[in-house]
């Protein structure tokens, strides 16, 4: 079954999906992009005759824009973990 919300198929050629190669071209303002349209989705839900698909497209938009301001936060070091559980500091080995 296709998933019209989050990967519909004609968003996806050629091994890229739409989304990652707008993020690509359009950098410090591909999250304006999503703005414009969590409102499209929001404007136009009662219009088209799928109101929950569209709220759901509406959804993924904001999702991806929350998770565009979420800082990156790095999986810590097992032996930071380790050492943490110790209650030790553990000092940063050389790569």
């Amino acid at each position: 079954m296709k998933d019209m919300v989050n990967h519909p198929p004609h968003y996806n050629q050629h091994g890229v999906e739409c989304i990652d190669a707008i993020k690509a071209t359009t950098g410090d303002n591909f999250k304006d992009y999503l703005k414009g349209n969590i409102i499209k989705y929001l404007w136009r839900f009662n219009y088209k005759g799928k109101p929950v698909e569209d709220l759901q497209k509406a959804k993924w938009y904001l999702d991806k824009l929350i998770n565009e301001l979420t800082p990156y936060e790095p999986i810590p070091d097992i032996q930071d973990l380790l050492d943490q559980a110790r209650g030790r500091k553990h000092k940063k080995r050389e790569k």
